[in-house]
Parts: structure tokens; sequence; C-alpha cells
């Protein structure tokens, strides 16, 4: 389920959804660059800022992880 709109910048498209899987794709290809799992659903938009994809989850953790690699950052 794709219950919020993806985020879109610089070249990437990062999507969240309810299972909490998170997805990184090429914007002008759709082709997937990464994709991650986090611990909760998503209910929310995933956030692109200076290179990293931010994504929150509803068990309160807020994950950062590279743009270009999907590498986890922080959470």
């Amino acid at each position: 389920l794709l219950e919020f709109p993806p985020a879109v910048a610089d070249g990437l498209v990062a999507i969240g959804n309810n299972g909490g899987r998170v997805y990184a794709l090429e914007a002008d290809t759709g082709e997937l660059r990464w994709a991650r799992r986090q611990r909760g659903q998503i209910a929310s938009s995933p956030a692109i800022a200076d290179g990293v994809v931010f994504v929150s989850s509803m068990d309160g953790a807020l994950t950062a992880y590279t743009a270009g690699g999907g590498r986890e950052l922080w959470t």
C-alpha cells in the first residue's frame, strides 16, 4: 500500500509503503537504486536533503540513508 506521495530530488524518487519498505528509484528510468526495510510501518512521505533520504516509521524511528546507495547513516 502506497498511502503517501514519494519524495523526488536530484534524480531520485524515494517511496515508503505500509509494509515498512523503502524504495529508491532512478527518476528518469524507474530503475531500482536500492531498497531497505524499516521495523515499523511507514505512514508518511520520505524527505530528501543534501544527499540523504530521511524516513520515519510507526515504531517511532527516524532513519537516515545515503541517497546514492541506501547505507544507513543513523536511526
